[in-house]
């Protein structure tokens, strides 16, 4: 775990492990909840962990509520952080769907679901009109 190694006491260390053994789980839902992805979880995991441990002064008693509430927001920020921005990557790309049949852009570099999605337009466009 790389997270433990920004802590400095033993004291902090050991609260770091208890936290990642009593919390983890609850922490990888709060994270697939929001992003809906494993892959993204492990990520936003490791950020959360992270937080937490720069931040171990704010932690008291482990098997607390307070210190449940307090890593369960910092989990469910972190994820909505990675959610947003991955959502303004997406919102940045060009939207087909939205475009006039005329001005569908001619891309090379595609991903399998735009092939896909350009073949069945240029289909339906070379239909014959009745």
């Amino acid at each position: 775990m790389i997270f433990v190694m920004v802590v400095e006491t033993e004291e902090d260390k050991s609260k770091l492990e208890i936290i990642v053994q009593q919390y983890g789980r609850l922490m990888y839902k709060i994270a697939l909840d929001v992003v809906k992805n494993h892959h993204d979880v492990q990520d936003i995991l490791q950020d959360a962990f992270e937080k937490i441990a720069k931040n171990l002064s704010h932690v008291g008693d482990p098997y607390d509520k307070t210190t449940r509430n307090y890593i369960a927001v910092i989990t469910k920020n972190t994820a909505l952080d990675l959610y947003r921005k991955k959502k303004r990557m997406w919102n940045k790309e060009v939207d087909i769907d939205g475009l006039a049949r005329n001005q569908i852009p001619r891309v090379y570099i595609q991903t399998v679901e735009e092939q896909e999605k350009a073949f069945v337009v240029d289909a339906i466009n070379s239909l014959p009109y009745k």
